[in-house]
């Protein structure tokens, strides 16, 4: 009975957190994302409406939480337990991906996860060298 009540609660929590995207202190604004990011995929549906909002903060905002969902879905399990929060850091941006998978090289972590990481990685370089080194990087690693 409990969890239908929460189940039934969500919908209505995510939408009143949504709008608080909207506020005009950046702590509140905060509050609200590390909730929604707490409720998980239960406030998938509202974050998916607020990511074709008018208010560019609240679109990035959005896409970074359901970034957030998606990656904690996709990542490998040796990943994630290689580096609690992985998702969190990788929705940053291209270059989040890049820094993780030279670390990943560096600390030789599981193949599952420096496979899962390298394309990212290819995305996120931001200079010929650093795409240079990536790619020797995974050529070492085949």
């Amino acid at each position: 009975m409990t969890l239908l009540l929460l189940l039934a609660l969500a919908p209505q929590d995510a939408a009143a957190l949504v709008e608080k995207l909207r506020s005009e202190t950046i702590e509140e604004r905060d509050e609200a994302m590390k909730k929604l990011r707490a409720m998980g995929k239960a406030a998938a549906s509202e974050i998916e409406k607020a990511s074709k909002d008018k208010d560019p903060e609240v679109v990035a905002r959005a896409r970074r939480l359901l970034r957030i969902f998606e990656l904690e879905e996709t990542a490998p399990a040796s990943l994630k337990k290689a580096v609690p929060g992985i998702a969190d850091r990788l929705a940053e941006d291209d270059a989040a991906w890049t820094r993780a998978f030279l670390l990943a090289m560096k600390m030789s972590w599981p193949r599952d996860a420096r496979d899962f990481l390298a394309p990212g990685a290819l995305r996120g370089a931001r200079s010929p060298m650093e795409l240079e080194e990536l790619c020797e990087r995974v050529g070492e690693d085949k």
